[in-house]
């Protein structure tokens, strides 16, 4: 008797080990950068207890909403579609050429840390006393009237 599992078996096995070959090479990066993304998701959500203690509101219980986790997924996803993205222009596209002297998916990567440590500062920064978050002002993005005019 013929039973067609055993081809499903073989063609998502393939289908495994080829998204597999596709994305090992952009895994290690995409480690550090996904760090960086849940430390930024970290770091606004205490932005927002701050923000909310020094309105005058009661800060909530010590809770993620699902909001905040689908802005975090969200970003982590771009995160590994743009490394993926940059790994396979720099296989596929520019294989063999020396147009570009630099490895793309390392330039990508460290861009995104950089946006993310970037972000890590802007909201460390926001709504904090200390002399250097006054410093600091003064070039990064203030998130306090952002977050405020969204109601969080």
């Amino acid at each position: 008797m013929f039973t067609i599992a055993p081809q499903i078996k073989t063609a998502l096995s393939a289908l495994g080990g080829w998204l597999w070959a596709l994305y090992a090479p952009v895994f290690p990066y995409a480690g550090v950068c996904v760090f960086l993304v849940l430390v930024d998701g970290w770091t606004a959500w205490n932005l927002r207890r701050r923000l909310r203690r020094r309105s005058g509101r009661r800060p909530r219980r010590a809770k993620f909403s699902s909001a905040a986790l689908g802005r975090v997924v969200a970003a982590v996803t771009r995160v590994n579609v743009g490394l993926l993205a940059a790994s396979l222009v720099q296989g596929v596209i520019l294989e063999g050429t020396e147009m570009l002297p630099v490895d793309l998916l390392k330039l990508t990567a460290a861009l995104i840390c950089f946006w993310q440590l970037l972000s890590i500062l802007e909201n460390e920064a926001t709504a904090s006393g200390a002399a250097w978050a006054r410093i600091a002002r003064r070039y990064l993005a203030d998130k306090a009237s952002r977050r405020l005019k969204s109601g969080d």
